[in-house]
């Protein structure tokens, strides 16, 4: 209760309360009881989402429990950034990093869409996280050849 809050009314009051200033108390008393829940409700989904993060994190990831962007990332780098999809699988950290870059994609959507943004254009800012540009490709070089030599025949009729 805050200090400026009028007190709770009491059977002892010798003056007697209307009943439009008892209504109001109450409808006060239910907003702060409400407001209190609520807060009490929202600390306690915050909490649980992080524990749910933290058990995921602590587990170790596998093909098996990459989520549907982690799979398109993995997808697209095995296709177009082979080098990469190489060495990440090398280090045995391919399914971590497209975690972590498929979790920071829906994150960064999320926040565009809670600030108004429709989902195509929110999708559009944040694609290019799960679509990385392919792999430059160094340019091949044309197989260097000596000139061919001709081979004369016999009773070809040239000197």
């Amino acid at each position: 209760m805050s200090p400026n809050s009028p007190r709770r009314p009491s059977a002892n009051d010798k003056r007697r309360r209307s009943f439009d200033e008892v209504e109001e108390w109450n409808r006060l008393l239910d907003y702060e009881e409400d407001a209190i829940l609520r807060g009490i409700e929202r600390g306690i989904a915050a909490r649980k989402k992080d524990l749910e993060t933290q058990k995921r994190e602590a587990m170790p990831l596998t093909e098996r429990n990459l989520s549907p962007w982690g799979w398109k990332l993995h997808d697209h780098l095995k296709e177009f950034s082979p080098n990469l999809y190489r060495d990440l699988k090398q280090n045995g950290t391919l399914y971590e990093h497209c975690q972590k870059i498929a979790d920071n994609a829906k994150r960064e959507l999320s926040d565009h869409l809670q600030t108004g943004l429709p989902y195509n254009q929110a999708f559009e800012l944040v694609k290019d996280q799960l679509y990385p540009p392919p792999e430059r490709r160094s340019p091949r070089k044309a197989p260097t050849t000596a000139p061919r030599r001709r081979i004369r025949l016999r009773g070809d009729g040239q000197p």
